[in-house]
């Protein structure tokens, strides 16, 4: 054996250490990363993110519809599931001339992008009994 097909030996024996050396580290990386790594957050439930995106809807609907033409007092429920908007429900002081109430049902289905069908509007009941 000559000094050239030795050093050869030697060179090809050095790149089979560094290849078994840089995945030795590579996985003691991937180890640590799972180690080391924060601890995961509890992810509120589905449900609560739902009602609390109803109530905010609710809310900013109501304001709203408030500020339509002979309106008045508004109160809005959104029924809401992992699809999107089921259904709306808007009771208005104004709702019992016929013009309010279709302003009120088109601003719902235009803000909430439903169809008519899922709108419902209400009057609400006067305190002296009309």
């Amino acid at each position: 054996m000559n000094a050239k097909e030795t050093l050869k030996k030697l060179k090809e024996e050095k790149k089979l250490v560094t290849l078994i050396l840089m995945l030795l580290c590579g996985a003691a990386l991937i180890a640590l990363s799972f180690v080391l790594s924060p601890p995961r957050e509890e992810v509120e439930p589905r449900g609560a993110d739902l009602a609390y995106a109803s109530t905010e809807m609710e809310s900013r609907l109501s304001s709203v519809l408030s500020s339509i033409a002979g309106a008045g007092n508004v109160n809005v429920m959104v029924v809401q599931d992992e699809e999107g908007v089921r259904g709306v429900l808007v009771v208005a002081d104004g709702a019992r001339e016929l013009t309010v109430r279709t302003e009120l049902m088109r601003a719902a289905m235009t803000a909430l992008d439903v169809p008519a069908s899922a709108v419902e509007v209400f009057a609400r009941e006067s305190e002296q009994g009309e």
